[in-house]
């Protein structure tokens, strides 16, 4: 077995259980998605996702090297190499865009929240001007 079969071999494993973990995470994207339209709380599910989120940056840089091997190398790839970072690629642009549409309600969520922030606070300025003038 080469250098770029190994490589492969041991990506392979590595790439279907991080398919799992982004499956994983794009259901707690939209739980918190779900969250955000409801303004419920979503506290937990953006602390685990963040736990995920490191838990595959952590397994990219134990892998960097092999990837690198891969990609200096220009023969061809096996086919299930190729058919699982398919797969990987598909579900890390799903999941990018479903982030995006979960900042924009996370930032229109702030915008609406500014307003009644700001009255609240002007109320308990009023208040406590009143009190210490009373």
């Amino acid at each position: 077995m080469n250098q770029l079969n190994q490589a492969e071999a041991t990506l392979i494993p590595i790439f279907k259980d991080q398919l799992v973990v982004y499956e994983r995470a794009l259901e707690l994207i939209a739980t918190i998605e779900a969250a955000f339209e409801n303004r419920t709380d979503a506290q937990g599910e953006l602390r685990l996702l963040n736990d995920i989120m490191v838990r595959l940056a952590q397994e990219d840089a134990v892998t960097h090297h092999l990837k690198q091997q891969i990609h200096a190398a220009s023969s061809q790839h096996s086919a299930e190499f190729n058919h699982v970072t398919a797969q990987l690629r598909g579900v890390i642009e799903i999941m990018l865009q479903r982030v995006q549409i979960v900042e924009n309600l996370a930032k229109t969520s702030r915008d609406r929240l500014l307003p009644q922030m700001s009255q609240q606070v002007t109320a308990k300025r009023m208040v406590n001007a009143y009190q210490s003038t009373g």
